[in-house]
């Protein structure tokens, strides 16, 4: 995310959070006032009425009570309490120690009679995090231990608190009327294949591995490398796809000044394999190191020859069980290719090779 977009969100998390606590109508004008000095400094990124400025506005508010959320639930499991479960939330409880999905399918009994049956299939939590990225959520009961809850109520927020960030950048670059046309083309096609739930091949096959590497780092935090989601910013302007950086405390490495930063690799990756196609994204490359060189190691291709997609549309088929599309993704030789692929910028070739020793061990 641009510095200087980063700093706005921070100027309207203040505004929305002064105009939620306004108690009184001084609090509320002086809250009132600073919105309106903010929204008419709008120009630094909009030109014309400013309704993508107030866009973002709303959203930091729903930011701001995605937050409040968290800090209630928190309470609520601290005294073990259950949370508030909105409709086709799944339900997961503790049965022999173990996490399991309680889900309920229409049968009959001997007399034909309707009735529900239920079944009990095992979980990790790791798979109820990975199965957030791709819309599906439960609601934990208090039997499950309150650490595990409260780990997924984090996780559950950030994914909502960064779903809204996207939509301030989607905002902001459609909004933004100084901005490139190809570039704000890029933004709406985008926009258009979130809301008509319309994911070419090729995100999905993106989608797929960033969530893959996230659960190995979930699975293993000792891995020598750490994962970050990008956001849609980082997807279209600077062609970056997924984020990895070294993981210094399993390296063992002292902690260095402050002032010196270690920057992410950055990966993209495609799966067409033409010559035009692969020339053409070798040259986005090129200018997004230049252009991003102080936000990043270096920026790296990583093609992948076959199509994953398939793997989420059977999962979608099987009625989305827990793990996610991950569950069906069963290739592991093509899984290492696009580790050792990802990471190798990243790691010298004998630590690339322990640490996928590592996975297949865990696997």
């Amino acid at each position: 995310m641009l510095p200087s977009f980063e700093r706005e969100l921070t100027l309207l998390h203040g505004i929305a959070k002064a105009e939620t606590e306004a108690t009184d109508p001084e609090s509320r004008e002086r809250a009132r006032a600073a919105r309106e000095t903010a929204l008419s400094g709008a120009t630094e990124y909009f030109s014309g009425d400013g309704k993508a400025h107030e866009a973002i506005h709303e959203l930091q508010r729903q930011k701001l009570g995605t937050m409040q959320r968290l800090k209630r639930e928190l309470q609520a499991i601290q005294n073990g309490e259950a949370l508030e479960a909105p409709k086709g939330t799944r339900h997961v409880t503790v049965q022999d120690g173990q996490l399991v999905w309680i889900r309920e399918e229409p049968s009959r009994d001997r007399r034909g009679r309707h009735m529900l049956q239920r079944f009990a299939t095992r979980v990790t939590l790791t798979d109820l995090l990975v199965d957030l990225e791709w819309g599906v959520e439960y609601a934990l009961d208090p039997q499950v231990p309150k650490r595990l809850r409260k780990q997924y109520a984090v996780a559950r927020a950030r994914r909502d608190v960064e779903t809204l960030t996207d939509r301030q950048l989607y905002a902001k670059a459609l909004g933004d009327q100084r901005m490139d046309p190809l570039l704000k083309d890029a933004y709406r096609r985008s926009l258009a294949d979130q809301e008509n739930a319309r994911v070419p091949d090729g995100i999905l096959t993106e989608k797929l591995i960033a969530s893959q590497f996230r659960k190995w780092c979930l699975d293993q935090p000792d891995l020598p490398i750490l994962f970050e989601r990008t956001d849609v910013h980082q997807d279209i302007e600077q062609k970056v796809d997924l984020c990895l950086r070294v993981n210094d405390w399993r390296r063992g490495v002292q902690v260095e000044p402050v002032e010196q930063v270690h920057h992410p690799l950055g990966v993209q990756i495609t799966t067409n394999t033409t010559a035009e196609a692969q020339n053409s994204k070798h040259r986005q490359l090129d200018y997004a190191r230049r252009r991003y060189r102080d936000e990043y190691d270096d920026i790296i291709l990583m093609t992948v020859e076959t199509n994953l997609a398939h793997h989420v549309r059977s999962w979608e088929r099987a009625g989305k069980p827990p793990g996610g599309p991950l569950r069906f993704w069963k290739d592991e030789a093509q899984k290492e290719t696009v580790f050792r692929g990802c990471v190798r910028q990243l790691l010298q070739q004998e630590e690339s090779t322990r640490a996928w020793e590592e996975i297949k061990a865990r696997a």
